[in-house]
């Protein structure tokens, strides 16, 4: 009975890590097509050529960014209780899990790299990383319960005044995932 229970119980965590793991891909999945969209569209948009970002993960967020709106959204849609959802784990501390599920067409550098502050700290730093996209910060992915939908949130900064804060709904699709709204938080 005891060899029984053990080997349940060998079973049972076997299965809880398949599902971290493929919850890790799926997660490094959404992430780079994220990144993969989010640097094009600002690559063709100011005509750069993006080689290296600068990535870490959100682990707090500050009073700037509240999502309790999402209350509003909880009768029309799953959107809602996604923002909820999003809002209660974001308060947990996180870390991207399996840093090499994340594969994009650029070359990423995992850091807690500090935001420059003042334009002549941004000179500074571009000058320092040339071709950088500048510092992209990502919070842990919620995926709703038919897994067709994921939100997350993500601050980037380009240079002094231009960065933002965002909601991110990224939809599966036969190609990959793909971005399919943003809700602005903030803005400079």
């Amino acid at each position: 009975m005891r060899s029984l229970l053990y080997i349940l119980l060998i079973g049972v965590i076997s299965s809880l890590k398949s599902i971290n793991a493929q919850n890790d891909l799926i997660k490094g999945k959404i992430y780079s097509d994220f990144i993969n969209q989010l640097v094009y569209t600002h690559d063709t948009t100011f005509q750069k050529n993006s080689e290296l970002i600068f990535l870490s993960c959100i682990k707090k967020i500050d009073s700037k960014s509240n999502f309790n709106f999402g209350k509003q959204f909880i009768q029309d849609s799953s959107f809602g209780y996604m923002i909820m959802k999003l809002d209660t784990i974001i308060q947990e501390k996180y870390n991207f899990h399996k840093k090499g599920h994340i594969q994009t067409n650029y070359r990423i550098k995992f850091s807690n790299i500090k935001i420059p502050l003042g334009s002549i700290a941004w000179e500074k730093f571009h000058r320092k990383n040339n071709n950088c996209f500048g510092i992209l910060k990502l919070s842990d992915i919620v995926i709703s319960n038919d897994g067709e939908t994921a939100l997350f949130y993500s601050e980037y900064y380009h240079y002094f005044l231009f960065a933002s804060g965002d909601l991110i709904f990224m939809e599966k699709t036969d190609n990959g995932w793909r971005i399919l709204q943003y809700i602005n938080i903030w803005i400079s």
